[in-house]
């Protein structure tokens, strides 16, 4: 949470937690979360530790580009194949591992 006097960051609340923004005009954003009494990053000589779920949000973002959301497979025919090319690009930065699924949500039509 920040306005030109302050800013929040990382706040802690016993009775809730999860991201908040003004509902009216965006001039607030809240993270937060539930007993996280440790939760910050601590650094020694070798180590660093951060600790609690603040830090499940990474400074680099997951994104992906899809090259198009259409295929193209022509005039479909029973029984005949048809092949058709998405490329599909993924950065998943602090996010560790990703998997990618495809799957179709409805029948094909025209």
């Amino acid at each position: 949470m920040q306005s030109n006097d302050y800013r929040i960051q990382f706040g802690k609340v016993d009775s809730g937690g999860g991201k908040m923004t003004d509902p009216v005009d965006d001039t607030y954003r809240l993270s937060s979360s539930i007993g996280q009494e440790a939760a910050k990053e601590f650094q020694s000589s070798g180590y660093i530790i951060k600790a609690g779920f603040q830090y499940i949000y990474s400074r680099i973002p997951f994104t992906f580009y899809l090259s198009t959301i259409r295929v193209d497979l022509g005039n479909l025919l029973p029984n005949t194949p048809a092949t058709g090319t998405i490329t599909l690009k993924v950065s998943f930065g602090g996010a560790g591992q990703y998997i990618v699924t495809a799957r179709a949500d409805a029948p094909l039509t025209e």
